[in-house]
């Protein structure tokens, strides 16, 4: 079985209705969780009305769901590391064979295939950012792990096997001496570097313990400063759009539908 884990945080419903809209993952998971604060009327009217999704497909959890199960009161006031622990407890909380992290701010142009040749297939990217290595010596304190290889794991996509995360929060306890949910927030200060990737977590993690894996390189995507550059991008040569700055970013309803049609157009041609 296969569960998607999304969230869609304030302001990303749009943008967020996009990526729901042009699915592309292969094989189409079992069970797809939409982590958002948004309430059951938002998302009727704005995913089920606007968009004319079958919200049938989707299981809405509210944030404060998880407040029952786990503390993260020690990661709310930090909407960074707090969106990546609602993702981690996902993992945790739901019972799956196999988990599949997905952004909602970004397109799969072509078709993203958790299994290749019967292995867990992640997405990588050139290392570019001092960000990555602060990303990747974090990983290290919590786990011991180094980088298999030098690229960067942090993407839109994070395939997880369900027994890898029990036997790296037992490593990360190992090594830190504090449960799994303690000690993002207990080795190191959570600011003014924002240190942790939980995706750089679980792609050290596997690549260290699994040499099965398969990685791909996604294309870089050049800058979207405005709407001129998104139209003038050939997008045929990019995997993937990520809605990372504005225009992009924070998208209205009309402008999110002319993201849709013109995604479509593209994701078409492709097949």
């Amino acid at each position: 079985m296969i569960t998607r884990i999304t969230l869609i945080g304030p302001g990303r419903i749009h943008d967020a209705a996009v990526t729901l809209s042009l699915d592309n993952v292969e094989p189409r998971p079992d069970r797809t969780i939409i982590i958002t604060p948004y309430p059951q009327h938002t998302i009727d009217n704005m995913l089920g009305g606007a968009w004319g999704l079958d919200l049938s497909k989707y299981e809405f959890v509210d944030d404060n769901y998880f407040d029952e199960f786990y503390d993260l009161n020690m990661y709310k006031t930090n909407k960074w590391y707090y969106q990546q622990m609602l993702k981690l407890c996902s993992i945790d909380h739901f019972d799956s064979e196999y988990f599949l992290l997905q952004d909602s701010d970004q397109v799969q142009l072509k078709p993203y295939h958790m299994f290749v040749n019967g292995n867990i297939n992640m997405k990588c990217e050139e290392l570019f950012n001092p960000y990555q290595t602060i990303y990747a010596d974090g990983v290290e304190e919590l786990t011991g792990l180094k980088r298999t290889f030098q690229y960067s794991l942090c993407n839109e996509m994070m395939p997880v096997e369900k027994k890898d995360w029990h036997n790296l929060k037992q490593l990360i306890e190992q090594k830190t001496g504090y449960t799994w949910l303690e000690a993002v927030a207990k080795i190191r200060p959570m600011e003014p570097v924002k240190w942790f990737s939980e995706f750089e977590l679980l792609g050290i993690y596997k690549t260290n313990i699994d040499d099965t894996v398969e990685t791909f390189v996604g294309n870089p995507q050049p800058p979207i400063n405005n709407w001129e550059d998104f139209y003038a991008t050939d997008w045929t040569k990019q995997d993937t759009c990520k809605f990372l700055t504005a225009p992009l970013k924070y998208m209205q309803c009309t402008q999110a539908k002319q993201v849709y049609e013109h995604f479509k157009h593209i994701i078409q041609k492709e097949t």
